[in-house]
Protein backbone atom coordinates (compact mmCIF):
# COMPACT_ATOMS: atom_id res chain seq x y z
CA UNK A 1 0.00 0.00 0.00
CA UNK A 2 1.24 3.32 -0.81
CA UNK A 3 1.80 6.31 1.50
CA UNK A 4 -0.90 8.29 -0.23
CA UNK A 5 -3.55 5.44 0.41
CA UNK A 6 -3.66 5.64 3.78
CA UNK A 7 -4.40 9.49 4.21
CA UNK A 8 -7.97 9.87 4.45
CA UNK A 9 -9.68 11.19 0.41
CA UNK A 10 -11.12 14.33 2.23
CA UNK A 11 -7.99 15.12 3.31
CA UNK A 12 -6.05 15.11 0.46
CA UNK A 13 -9.09 16.97 -1.27
CA UNK A 14 -8.70 19.66 1.25
CA UNK A 15 -4.92 19.66 0.78
CA UNK A 16 -5.44 19.94 -2.85
CA UNK A 17 -8.27 22.51 -3.02
CA UNK A 18 -5.95 24.65 -0.28
CA UNK A 19 -2.98 24.59 -2.73
CA UNK A 20 -5.55 25.97 -5.82
CA UNK A 21 -6.75 29.14 -3.23
CA UNK A 22 -3.33 30.05 -3.35
CA UNK A 23 -2.76 30.05 -7.09
CA UNK A 24 -5.91 31.66 -7.58
CA UNK A 25 -4.25 35.25 -5.80
CA UNK A 26 -2.18 34.87 -9.71
CA UNK A 27 -5.74 35.48 -10.94
CA UNK A 28 -7.27 38.62 -12.26
CA UNK A 29 -9.75 37.62 -14.66
CA UNK A 30 -12.34 34.92 -14.23
CA UNK A 31 -14.70 33.09 -17.00
CA UNK A 32 -17.48 30.69 -14.91
CA UNK A 33 -19.26 27.82 -17.58
CA UNK A 34 -22.61 26.76 -16.63
CA UNK A 35 -25.01 24.63 -18.47
CA UNK A 36 -28.37 24.06 -16.56
CA UNK A 37 -30.53 25.90 -13.87
CA UNK A 38 -33.96 24.25 -12.96
CA UNK A 39 -35.38 22.82 -10.23
CA UNK A 40 -37.29 19.63 -11.44
CA UNK A 41 -33.41 17.82 -11.82
CA UNK A 42 -30.53 16.59 -9.03
CA UNK A 43 -28.25 15.88 -12.49
CA UNK A 44 -24.77 16.80 -12.47
CA UNK A 45 -25.19 19.86 -14.67
CA UNK A 46 -27.61 21.36 -12.88
CA UNK A 47 -27.84 23.74 -10.30
CA UNK A 48 -31.35 25.30 -8.61
CA UNK A 49 -32.08 28.76 -9.01
CA UNK A 50 -31.27 30.18 -5.46
CA UNK A 51 -28.46 28.20 -5.23
CA UNK A 52 -27.48 30.24 -8.70
CA UNK A 53 -28.67 33.42 -7.11
CA UNK A 54 -26.63 32.94 -4.17
CA UNK A 55 -23.46 32.42 -6.25
CA UNK A 56 -24.00 35.28 -8.48
CA UNK A 57 -24.44 37.53 -5.60
CA UNK A 58 -21.00 36.07 -4.08
CA UNK A 59 -19.23 36.42 -6.97
CA UNK A 60 -20.64 40.34 -7.54
CA UNK A 61 -18.90 41.58 -4.43
CA UNK A 62 -15.41 40.31 -5.29
CA UNK A 63 -15.73 40.76 -9.13
CA UNK A 64 -16.45 43.10 -11.53
CA UNK A 65 -19.25 40.90 -13.73
CA UNK A 66 -19.01 42.02 -17.23
CA UNK A 67 -19.51 40.70 -20.74
CA UNK A 68 -17.21 38.11 -22.46
CA UNK A 69 -16.64 40.88 -25.04
CA UNK A 70 -15.55 43.29 -22.24
CA UNK A 71 -12.97 40.20 -21.13
CA UNK A 72 -11.86 39.69 -24.77
CA UNK A 73 -10.99 43.59 -24.84
CA UNK A 74 -9.51 43.81 -21.99
CA UNK A 75 -7.26 41.12 -22.47
CA UNK A 76 -6.12 42.52 -25.56
CA UNK A 77 -5.41 45.74 -23.81
CA UNK A 78 -3.56 44.28 -21.31
CA UNK A 79 -6.04 45.80 -18.34
CA UNK A 80 -7.12 42.43 -17.15
CA UNK A 81 -4.21 42.27 -14.60
CA UNK A 82 -5.20 45.84 -12.82
CA UNK A 83 -8.65 44.78 -11.84
CA UNK A 84 -10.66 41.52 -11.37
CA UNK A 85 -13.48 40.66 -14.38
CA UNK A 86 -15.62 37.60 -14.39
CA UNK A 87 -17.99 36.74 -16.99
CA UNK A 88 -20.78 34.01 -17.02
CA UNK A 89 -21.76 31.56 -19.87
CA UNK A 90 -23.48 28.88 -20.17
CA UNK A 91 -23.38 25.92 -22.52
CA UNK A 92 -26.20 23.91 -24.69
CA UNK A 93 -28.81 26.78 -24.23
CA UNK A 94 -31.42 24.92 -22.70
CA UNK A 95 -34.74 26.30 -22.28
CA UNK A 96 -34.22 26.46 -18.76
CA UNK A 97 -31.51 28.96 -19.07
CA UNK A 98 -34.38 31.41 -20.33
CA UNK A 99 -36.94 30.35 -17.76
CA UNK A 100 -34.52 30.69 -14.72
CA UNK A 101 -31.03 32.13 -15.65
CA UNK A 102 -32.19 34.78 -17.59
CA UNK A 103 -34.38 36.58 -15.19
CA UNK A 104 -31.68 35.98 -11.95
CA UNK A 105 -29.18 37.89 -14.27
CA UNK A 106 -31.69 40.88 -15.19
CA UNK A 107 -32.38 41.13 -11.48
CA UNK A 108 -28.71 41.17 -10.42
CA UNK A 109 -27.74 43.49 -13.08
CA UNK A 110 -25.48 40.69 -15.03
CA UNK A 111 -25.04 40.09 -18.60
CA UNK A 112 -24.54 36.33 -19.51
CA UNK A 113 -22.93 34.07 -23.09
CA UNK A 114 -24.79 31.42 -24.09
CA UNK A 115 -23.61 28.76 -26.57
CA UNK A 116 -26.53 27.15 -28.40
CA UNK A 117 -26.15 23.98 -30.06
CA UNK A 118 -27.50 25.83 -33.18
CA UNK A 119 -29.57 22.93 -35.21
CA UNK A 120 -31.31 22.09 -31.85
CA UNK A 121 -32.38 25.37 -31.78
CA UNK A 122 -36.52 25.80 -32.49
CA UNK A 123 -36.64 22.25 -32.05
CA UNK A 124 -38.34 19.17 -29.94
CA UNK A 125 -35.15 17.56 -30.61
CA UNK A 126 -31.80 17.12 -27.94
CA UNK A 127 -28.48 15.87 -30.00
CA UNK A 128 -27.62 12.68 -28.52
CA UNK A 129 -24.32 13.63 -27.01
CA UNK A 130 -26.06 16.01 -24.54
CA UNK A 131 -28.23 12.74 -23.31
CA UNK A 132 -24.30 10.69 -22.82
CA UNK A 133 -23.15 13.69 -21.08
CA UNK A 134 -25.62 14.27 -18.64
CA UNK A 135 -27.09 10.75 -18.41
CA UNK A 136 -30.62 12.64 -19.09
CA UNK A 137 -33.41 10.17 -19.13
CA UNK A 138 -35.57 10.68 -22.17
CA UNK A 139 -37.90 13.83 -22.83
CA UNK A 140 -40.34 14.16 -20.49
CA UNK A 141 -43.73 16.27 -21.31
CA UNK A 142 -43.50 19.51 -19.26
CA UNK A 143 -46.74 21.21 -17.39
CA UNK A 144 -46.93 24.25 -19.60
CA UNK A 145 -46.79 21.90 -22.52
CA UNK A 146 -43.76 21.62 -23.81
CA UNK A 147 -40.38 19.80 -22.55
CA UNK A 148 -38.79 20.52 -19.71
CA UNK A 149 -35.33 19.21 -21.38
CA UNK A 150 -36.03 21.55 -24.61
CA UNK A 151 -34.02 23.84 -25.72
CA UNK A 152 -34.53 27.20 -26.39
CA UNK A 153 -36.30 28.75 -29.40
CA UNK A 154 -35.60 31.39 -31.36
CA UNK A 155 -37.93 33.44 -30.19
CA UNK A 156 -36.68 33.42 -26.64
CA UNK A 157 -33.23 34.13 -28.29
CA UNK A 158 -34.42 36.96 -29.57
CA UNK A 159 -35.90 38.29 -26.56
CA UNK A 160 -32.76 37.83 -24.57
CA UNK A 161 -30.75 39.21 -27.19
CA UNK A 162 -32.93 42.54 -27.15
CA UNK A 163 -32.31 42.54 -23.44
CA UNK A 164 -28.01 42.39 -24.26
CA UNK A 165 -27.79 39.30 -23.70
CA UNK A 166 -24.77 37.59 -26.83
CA UNK A 167 -24.93 34.26 -28.22
CA UNK A 168 -21.99 32.20 -29.15
CA UNK A 169 -21.60 29.32 -31.26
CA UNK A 170 -21.48 25.50 -29.59
CA UNK A 171 -21.04 23.91 -32.95
CA UNK A 172 -24.17 22.51 -35.06
CA UNK A 173 -24.87 19.09 -33.45
CA UNK A 174 -22.53 19.42 -30.11
CA UNK A 175 -19.59 16.64 -31.85
CA UNK A 176 -16.46 16.17 -31.30
CA UNK A 177 -14.99 18.31 -33.54
CA UNK A 178 -11.36 16.34 -33.43
CA UNK A 179 -12.72 13.18 -34.21
CA UNK A 180 -14.17 13.80 -37.40
CA UNK A 181 -13.19 14.88 -40.76
CA UNK A 182 -11.60 18.59 -41.47
CA UNK A 183 -14.45 18.87 -43.65
CA UNK A 184 -17.50 18.27 -41.24
CA UNK A 185 -15.30 20.19 -38.78
CA UNK A 186 -15.44 23.37 -40.80
CA UNK A 187 -19.14 23.15 -41.11
CA UNK A 188 -20.08 22.75 -37.97
CA UNK A 189 -17.87 25.94 -37.09
CA UNK A 190 -18.86 27.80 -39.79
CA UNK A 191 -22.48 27.12 -40.81
CA UNK A 192 -23.20 27.89 -37.13
CA UNK A 193 -22.06 31.30 -37.13
CA UNK A 194 -24.01 32.25 -40.31
CA UNK A 195 -27.51 30.84 -39.00
CA UNK A 196 -26.94 32.36 -35.25
CA UNK A 197 -26.31 35.46 -37.31
CA UNK A 198 -28.85 35.07 -39.35
CA UNK A 199 -31.41 34.19 -36.50
CA UNK A 200 -30.07 37.20 -34.38
CA UNK A 201 -29.61 40.09 -36.47
CA UNK A 202 -26.42 40.51 -34.35
CA UNK A 203 -22.11 39.34 -35.23
CA UNK A 204 -21.39 36.43 -33.35
CA UNK A 205 -18.01 36.73 -32.03
CA UNK A 206 -17.57 33.70 -29.88
CA UNK A 207 -17.00 29.71 -30.04
CA UNK A 208 -17.33 26.86 -27.40
CA UNK A 209 -15.71 23.37 -28.45
CA UNK A 210 -17.93 20.30 -27.49
CA UNK A 211 -16.60 18.41 -25.00
CA UNK A 212 -13.57 21.13 -24.70
CA UNK A 213 -12.33 18.98 -27.51
CA UNK A 214 -9.96 21.15 -29.87
CA UNK A 215 -6.61 20.94 -31.79
CA UNK A 216 -4.37 23.31 -33.27
CA UNK A 217 -5.79 22.35 -36.83
CA UNK A 218 -9.65 23.29 -34.78
CA UNK A 219 -7.97 26.51 -33.39
CA UNK A 220 -6.91 27.81 -36.87
CA UNK A 221 -10.39 26.73 -38.34
CA UNK A 222 -12.38 29.25 -35.96
CA UNK A 223 -9.72 31.70 -36.45
CA UNK A 224 -10.58 31.28 -40.47
CA UNK A 225 -14.63 31.60 -39.59
CA UNK A 226 -14.28 35.13 -38.49
CA UNK A 227 -14.22 34.28 -34.16
CA UNK A 228 -12.44 36.51 -32.34
CA UNK A 229 -12.32 33.46 -29.24
CA UNK A 230 -13.07 30.76 -27.89
CA UNK A 231 -13.52 28.65 -24.83
CA UNK A 232 -13.42 25.36 -23.30
CA UNK A 233 -13.73 23.91 -19.91
CA UNK A 234 -10.76 22.01 -18.16
CA UNK A 235 -11.25 19.09 -16.60
CA UNK A 236 -8.86 20.15 -13.47
CA UNK A 237 -9.44 23.06 -11.56
CA UNK A 238 -5.25 23.87 -11.58
CA UNK A 239 -5.44 24.43 -14.86
CA UNK A 240 -7.96 27.42 -15.15
CA UNK A 241 -6.61 30.56 -13.47
CA UNK A 242 -4.84 33.27 -15.50
CA UNK A 243 -1.47 34.08 -14.30
CA UNK A 244 -0.04 37.79 -14.56
CA UNK A 245 2.83 36.46 -15.93
CA UNK A 246 1.03 34.66 -18.65
CA UNK A 247 -0.95 36.00 -22.00
CA UNK A 248 -3.73 33.70 -22.67
CA UNK A 249 -4.68 32.01 -26.60
CA UNK A 250 -7.69 33.96 -27.10
CA UNK A 251 -9.17 30.27 -28.77
CA UNK A 252 -8.31 28.21 -25.87
CA UNK A 253 -9.77 30.37 -23.54
CA UNK A 254 -10.25 28.76 -19.99
CA UNK A 255 -13.12 28.33 -17.59
CA UNK A 256 -14.23 27.44 -14.19
CA UNK A 257 -17.06 24.79 -14.77
CA UNK A 258 -19.81 25.14 -11.96
CA UNK A 259 -21.53 21.44 -10.82
CA UNK A 260 -24.60 20.46 -8.43
CA UNK A 261 -22.25 19.27 -6.29
CA UNK A 262 -20.48 22.23 -6.02
CA UNK A 263 -21.35 24.08 -2.50
CA UNK A 264 -20.68 27.79 -1.15
CA UNK A 265 -17.19 26.86 -0.22
CA UNK A 266 -16.22 25.28 -3.29
CA UNK A 267 -17.45 28.01 -5.00
CA UNK A 268 -15.23 30.28 -3.12
CA UNK A 269 -11.94 28.20 -3.94
CA UNK A 270 -12.84 28.49 -7.58
CA UNK A 271 -13.50 31.51 -7.97
CA UNK A 272 -10.33 32.89 -6.09
CA UNK A 273 -12.81 34.68 -3.32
Amino acid sequence: MTPQAVIPACFRQESSLRIIERERIYMSVLILAYHRINDWSSDTLVIPPERFRRQINFLKRRYQIVSLKDIIAAQKAGLAQKERLAAITFDDGYFDNYRYAYPILEESGCTATFFLTVSYIGTENLPQPLFSKEGSPPLKKGEEGGFKDRLLNWSEVAEMAKDGFTFGSHSLTHINLTAVPPSVAREEITKSRQILEEKTGRGVGFFCYPFGRHSPEIRQMVAEAGYQAALFTPAFISCFSFRKSLEPDLYSLKRVGIYHHTNLWQFRLKVGA
